[in-house]
């Protein structure tokens, strides 16, 4: 009881119809818990893959008892009992193979897993590669498996029994899924100076492992199998093709086997793109002006460059030798340049109102930006001068 006492009692007495009373009566209880005749199976009465692999060691307490008799699932042991303790191996025989590290391994055909360890101490079922059942005496998957016990003495007297209802869960679960890293498997330089969320879906209530680069994060499944995860941006190192591993955990301790995910980490910036003379002499004129413009220059290859002319945006692409190219036809850098050649009589006004800046920039795969390149361009509208004889001639 509360007080440590290993007894404890409550009286009572009896009154007639009169109203006469009885003496008090004493009853004594002995409160101590009696152990149980058959302990906790597998920690928390649920037998996973890898305890089945392993085997399954039955165990109770059974004071007074020379043998127990076990049964589950059809198999029946007799179990002796020393200083009040029985066991009884329920023993699962397989082949299997070990990871013995610098991409070595061995195998071992028809054994238990206590004999691999026992010749090899320093493995433990997580070095396992693979392996697969041969024969077990531990029951297929069950939610209400029942073991039974019957604890009697030498000389037949009965001494106690008892049921333990476990279950035997040995399905791993599906492999999860990655729905998002960074969005889109890639990693940029703004994105590395935040947090970055991945995020996806397993079986429900499960326990969802990522590995990458040396490191490890654990977060869990919803009712709905949803999971996430915010990782800290400095545990990505840089680089195209990287690998992440997950894996879920269910409930009664099941991985599940791991989906690969690649992606990639590219924070640097691409330089600011080149841009070689917008005409031979780098000048407008007014002929170039209605036949259209002829733009080329050098930046990081395979980059989007997006260039702006007069406010009208313009895109291409840099091939794998790092050049890119594009024609601007005057309709498009200045949708009425055309037209106001015609109307504007004085060459001095049209150099003014074709004015304007071009801006260009490179956007590379990873959707980093580069600085941006402003120009000026220069135009020379105006006419030459006609020739004058000379008087001479």
């Amino acid at each position: 009881d509360e007080f440590g006492m290993e007894y404890d009692s409550f009286s009572f007495k009896v009154l007639d119809q009169g109203d006469l009373v009885s003496k008090d009566e004493v009853v004594t209880f002995n409160v101590l818990p009696v152990a149980d005749l058959i302990d906790t199976v597998a920690i928390d009465n649920v037998v996973n893959r890898a305890e089945k692999a392993a085997g399954v060691t039955l165990s109770g307490t059974a004071e007074g008892a020379d043998f127990v008799f076990v049964e589950w699932g059809g198999v029946e042991k007799i179990a002796s009992v020393q200083d009040g303790i029985w066991s009884a191996y329920y023993p699962t025989v397989l082949n299997v193979t070990l990871d013995f590290g610098d991409f070595q391994s061995f195998s071992f055909s028809e054994v238990t897993l206590a004999e691999v360890f026992a010749a090899f101490p320093e493995f433990t079922f997580d070095d396992i590669m693979s392996f697969n059942v041969i024969s077990t005496e531990v029951p297929e998957d069950e939610i209400n498996s029942v073991i039974s016990t019957v604890a009697m003495s030498a000389s037949g007297e009965f001494i106690g029994s008892q049921n333990r209802f476990i279950t035997v869960d040995t399905t791993p679960p599906s492999t999860p899924r990655v729905t998002s890293l960074a969005g889109n498997n890639e990693i940029n330089y703004l994105e590395s100076r935040e947090r970055i969320l991945v995020e996806g879906y397993s079986e429900p209530l499960n326990t969802v492992q990522l590995k990458w680069n040396r490191n490890e994060f654990t977060t869990s499944s919803d009712e709905d199998g949803y999971w996430s995860a915010s990782l800290r941006s400095a545990l990505f190192e840089d680089g195209l093709h990287q690998l992440m591993m997950t894996t879920s955990t269910d409930p009664a301790g099941n991985e599940s086997g791991p989906s690969v995910d690649f992606y990639g980490v590219d924070t640097e910036r691409p330089p600011r793109p080149s841009i070689d003379d917008i005409t031979s002499d780098d000048v407008i004129n007014i002929s170039e002006v209605e036949s259209g413009v002829y733009l080329s220059g050098e930046s990081e290859g395979d980059s989007r460059i997006i260039l702006d002319w007069n406010g009208v945006p313009f895109t291409t692409y840099t091939d794998v030798l790092d050049r890119w190219e594009m024609f601007l036809p005057s309709d498009k850098f200045y949708s009425s340049a055309t037209a106001n050649i015609e109307e504007y009589s004085d060459a001095q006004s049209l150099d003014v109102h074709l004015t304007g800046e071009l801006s260009i920039t490179a956007v590379d795969l990873f959707d980093n930006t580069s600085s941006t390149r402003i120009l000026t361009p220069v135009y020379d509208l105006s006419a030459p001068a006609p020739p004058v004889l000379s008087a001479e001639y």
